[in-house]
């Protein structure tokens, strides 16, 4: 049998990079989930209860399938919707615009040009925002739980029961 990523093992994944400071790391998981949480929003949002979705609204979908569609792309198309509010549409621009210059500073042999405070701010921000928008809807307890364990990677617990269960979906 082979082995799959899917919501659990990419949990462990930020857990584990969590508890080595693997910043870059972190930005880069949370990123991609950030993006898959906005396209699953936003696909949630055009589809109607019956399964089907408008015709115009279907063939914009096609295109964007069709072509690269970055977190961006699908962050303005949520904010257009009024499927996020602008506290959390300001919070992803600025997470997006600090990774893209951290990467961009590595990729050019600048890495002085971001510290590692700013990247480990970067990486928090985008766990705050992966848990928020997380179809889970963890509460502020939680939220603040795992944060707290961000904070301190080494009071983290070995089984990380605190992340909540997963669901298929």
């Amino acid at each position: 049998m082979k082995d799959y990523i899917n919501a659990k093992t990419l949990e462990d994944l930020i857990c584990r990079a969590i508890k080595i400071k693997a910043y870059i790391e972190i930005v880069s998981l949370t990123h991609n989930v950030i993006e898959l949480y906005l396209q699953y929003i936003l696909e949630k949002h055009i589809v109607d209860s019956d399964g089907s979705s408008s015709s115009k609204l279907r063939k914009k979908l096609e295109i964007l399938s069709n072509n690269r569609v970055y977190l961006i792309n699908y962050l303005e198309l949520c904010f257009l919707f009024n499927l996020i509010d602008s506290d959390m549409y300001e919070k992803i621009k600025k997470f997006n615009t600090n990774r893209n210059d951290a990467i961009h500073s590595i990729l050019k042999s600048k890495p002085r040009s971001i510290s590692f405070d700013k990247l480990k701010e970067t990486a928090r921000l985008g766990r705050e925002i992966q848990l928020h928008l997380s179809p889970l809807k963890h509460s502020k307890e939680d939220i603040m739980q795992i944060l707290y364990y961000f904070d301190y990677p080494d009071k983290m617990p070995e089984d990380r029961n605190f992340s909540a269960s997963f669901v298929e979906y």
